[in-house]
């Protein structure tokens, strides 16, 4: 992410800097500087010096506390379930992603998960009685589970009513694979 981003940044700065230099230079010889080479070249680099530093600011910036984050709750085991009301066996996160809609503060994480093991006929079993129980659909060759709260929607148990949130699960049958998808609408 960064690598692009620094090329851009670098090429940035020359340009800049080759701009700035002509009026620099007048302004080092209407205040006599040019007579100095070392003052004349530190005063024709500052302005380099200073984009530099700006620049490190920025990278150091980015890879500390810039760019897409996981959100912690939208992985919480318990969380998801309360929210699926189905019971998880035990996961990891293998991807995230991160959709934004552009200037609103609206958001979209997908989180792909991979169970530690396979699931089996019982999950599978739980699945179908919450499909029965139009909690969960049931497609062609998986479930899903997909829910939205506030502006007016309830709220599932534990959730703020206050937020508009939005909460999905597909998970695709004999795959240990399953997506997860969050975020504010």
């Amino acid at each position: 992410m960064v690598g692009p981003l620094l090329i851009f940044a670098l090429i940035a700065i020359l340009f800049i800097w080759f701009v700035l230099s002509f009026p620099f230079y007048l302004i080092a010889k209407m205040w006599g500087i040019t007579k100095n080479k070392k003052k004349f070249t530190l005063f024709m680099c500052s302005p380099m010096i200073v984009m530099s530093v700006l620049l490190l600011a920025f990278i150091i910036y980015a890879e500390i506390w810039g760019g897409p984050k996981p959100q912690s709750a939208d992985m919480d085991k318990d969380r998801i379930e309360r929210i699926t009301k189905v019971r998880l066996p035990d996961f990891e996160m293998i991807d995230f992603k991160q959709e934004s809609a552009g200037f609103l503060p609206d958001y979209t994480n997908t989180y792909t998960i991979e169970f530690k093991e396979e699931l089996t006929d019982e999950f599978y079993a739980q699945l179908d009685s919450l499909v029965n129980e139009k909690v969960w659909n049931k497609y062609d060759n998986g479930y899903g589970f997909n829910a939205s709260w506030g502006t007016g929607k309830p709220a599932p148990e534990g959730e703020n009513a206050e937020e508009d949130r939005f909460y999905g699960i597909r998970i695709e049958k004999g795959s240990k694979r399953a997506v997860i998808k969050a975020g504010v609408w």
